[in-house]
């Protein structure tokens, strides 16, 4: 052996240790294939000093699969042999070199088939596993989708993309009848999972998620907790959108409003101009109340028909004067919408009963509404006691995060105070 071999198998492994993130961190600010290789290259003499050390097999392993997907699109040779090597309490947690050609082509046909003949070959393995659930949420299996989640969880309990997708998976269950409000137990669950995953791996999103579902449960304070650390974790367009979020729902609007300013890509157009509505509805500024409303259209450019209600209640309220939308020429793509619509349409010809939108309601979501647009009628006919009476029992359903619910201390405040 020369004396500079020799003095090179000498070094100790945290050279090769520190060689090897220097050269990461190096690659990560300037994508030099020169330090990916030579991270390869550290990673590949710390595994050959410590070669039963897991944590030297982990470090190795990850760089050449980094290396592999980025430089070559395939699994090579050394990556495969290394794999079938690796510790058999470590194997279960890395992805196979197989899930290199499956991160390149994730969104292709047949993906799910792929990934259900991986996890027959390596079972219980997280990586799978976790792609396996993010497979079934974006095809929209959501039960398949916490099915897979659920399983895995019990070998990987405290795994942030886990509990990340079994959250998500949870909320589209719930929200797969059109109202997640009938689903508590399911949002609630939901909602612990997507909470656990940020506090495992902290990321906006993530915190940003959970505020959103522990606001639809109605829970504020813990809605507005997440809604802070998303922001602390990142100031991006989903913390600023809880923010607004839960500013509103705890009836906030001067929050609301500045959050819509400051960040606003994480809010619809629609909601955008809707907080904006309710604070100068709040502020008494009619004007710029009617500048958000006339704006409010729908992606075909028309308005629907709940916006163009709401349009002309607060309008009227306000005493400004608002250009209606015939009712007619709403959109409303829904059959519950439709019925309103309908409802509307036949008030404006005289006919129809008033509680006639209260009898077709089917769930909490449809009833929150239905009282919400009832009150409308009863105060259209003058009749301020009713409508104020229907507001009140629209509030009393669970439907915390719909617009209606918003509004309606506003209005009741205006109806009875006239400020």
């Amino acid at each position: 052996m020369s004396a500079r071999k020799a003095a090179v198998s000498q070094l100790p492994s945290s050279y090769y240790q520190q060689q090897t993130e220097e050269h990461l961190q190096r690659f990560y600010r300037t994508n030099s294939i020169a330090d990916m290789k030579g991270a390869v290259t550290a990673a590949r003499q710390l595994y050959r000093v410590k070669p039963d050390d897991i944590r030297s097999q982990d470090k190795f392993y990850k760089v050449l699969f980094q290396h592999d997907f980025i430089l070559l699109e395939y699994a090579s040779p050394e990556l495969k042999t290394l794999f079938g090597g690796l510790d058999k309490n470590l194997q279960p947690l890395l992805s196979p070199p197989e899930m290199i050609a499956w991160y390149l082509n994730q969104y292709q046909s047949g993906v799910i088939k792929d990934l259900r003949n991986l996890l027959q070959r390596y079972p219980g393995n997280r990586h799978v596993l976790t792609a396996l659930a993010a497979a079934y949420n974006e095809t929209e299996q959501y039960w398949m989708a916490s099915a897979v989640s659920s399983q895995a969880m019990r070998l990987y309990s405290n795994n942030a993309d886990l509990q990340e997708e079994l959250g998500y998976a949870l909320k589209q269950v719930a929200s797969a009848d059109g109202c997640r409000y009938n689903h508590k137990s399911l949002m609630r669950s939901a909602a612990t999972h997507m909470a656990k995953a940020a506090v495992n791996d902290p990321t906006e999103y993530r915190y940003s998620e959970s505020s959103y579902l522990f606001l639809s449960l109605g829970i504020v304070p813990l809605a507005k907790r997440e809604a802070e650390l998303a922001l602390k974790t990142e100031d991006g367009r989903y913390a600023r959108a809880a923010l607004a979020d839960v500013a509103a729902v705890a009836g906030d609007f001067a929050t609301a409003f500045e959050q819509t300013n400051i960040n606003n890509k994480g809010l619809s157009e629609t909601t955008i101009q809707e907080y904006r509505a309710m604070y100068y509805f709040q502020q008494a500024e009619a004007d710029n109340m009617l500048a958000e409303f006339n704006q409010q259209k729908d992606i075909a450019g028309k308005k629907t028909i709940l916006d163009e209600l709401r349009a002309r209640w607060m309008t009227s309220l306000a005493g400004v004067a608002y250009t209606p939308t015939p009712i007619e020429e709403t959109t409303a793509e829904l059959p519950w919408l439709k019925t309103i619509k309908e409802y509307f349409l036949s008030y404006e010809q005289g006919q129809g009963d008033a509680d006639y939108l209260i009898a077709q309601a089917s769930d909490v979501c449809e009833k929150s509404e239905a009282h919400f647009y009832t009150a409308y009628r009863f105060w259209l006919d003058g009749e301020a006691e009713k409508a104020l009476e229907q507001l009140k029992l629209s509030r009393k359903q669970p439907a915390y995060f719909y617009y209606e619910y918003i509004w309606q201390p506003l209005i009741e405040k205006k109806i009875k105070t006239g400020i």
